[in-house]
């Protein structure tokens, strides 16, 4: 039996994602690599690091999974032209070099990829030994869709599947469980959540650079990859040991 690692953010630093496929010593035949969202975007050739880690989830289904992140969203949105090339390729959506990158593709190719992108799933559950039911996503939950069941608690898959169903755009782009969530609304969450999309480097009660349990319910594992200082951070699930490279 083997290992569930997840890790997040990648943001096109390949020699990165490399290395820690060595350093946790993964097997694609026994273990699982979960990654939360945004490969792309903030680096050179993050496209054909892209489509390498699709050839893997392929190659080994069920042993590498891809969860939707903002920049997955973003890129969708600039082939099908709902995303400028101005605002795609500006400093806070990082995508100048993956603009290039779709430029080399057919047309068929492009829509290929919209399709992919279009179908890839919001979360993955998982049965935590230490924290029980949890939930893999990327961004969390939008704060005018916390939705709560009869007892009370925050039903956090209902909540991220309305939130992406209201408006996927405000729900991807949403930094609400990461940094602005009253505690209540964390205790109240009836999964554990997982998540990446704002770097801990960036969140200012944060007290490491690195991954951060901030709770018994929210679990932030974003490093910063693709940022001047940042590092990509990976989580094995089973006894919560870190890795970083």
């Amino acid at each position: 039996m083997g290992y569930t690692y997840v890790l997040s953010d990648i943001h096109g630093a390949s020699k990165s994602f490399y290395k820690m496929l060595e350093k946790i010593e993964f097997n694609f035949e026994e273990d699982v690599l979960i990654i939360d969202g945004d490969i792309v975007d903030r680096n050179k050739d993050s496209l054909k690091l892209f489509f390498e880690i699709v050839d893997m989830e392929k190659k080994y289904p069920g042993h590498v999974e891809i969860i939707k992140g903002n920049h997955e969203l973003f890129m969708e949105m600039y082939i099908k032209g709902t995303l400028s090339r101005d605002r795609y390729s500006s400093y806070n959506y990082g995508g100048a070099d993956t603009i290039r990158e779709i430029e080399g593709l057919s047309r068929e190719e492009r829509g290929e990829l919209v399709k992919y992108l279009e179908n890839l799933p919001l979360y993955r559950e998982y049965k935590s030994s230490i924290r029980g039911d949890m939930v893999i996503t990327h961004t969390g939950l939008h704060f005018n869709n916390i939705i709560r069941s009869m007892d009370g608690s925050v039903n956090v898959i209902r909540s991220i599947e309305q939130g992406h169903e209201f408006d996927a755009f405000q729900f991807f782009i949403s930094s609400y469980i990461q940094r602005e969530a009253p505690a209540v609304v964390i205790r109240d969450l009836d999964k554990c959540l997982l998540v990446g999309h704002v770097p801990t480097m960036f969140i200012a009660d944060s007290p490491t650079q690195g991954i951060w349990a901030k709770s018994e319910k929210l679990i932030l594992i974003d490093c910063g990859s693709g940022f001047d200082g940042g590092k990509l951070g990976c989580l094995r699930l089973e006894d919560e040991r870190v890795f970083y490279v």
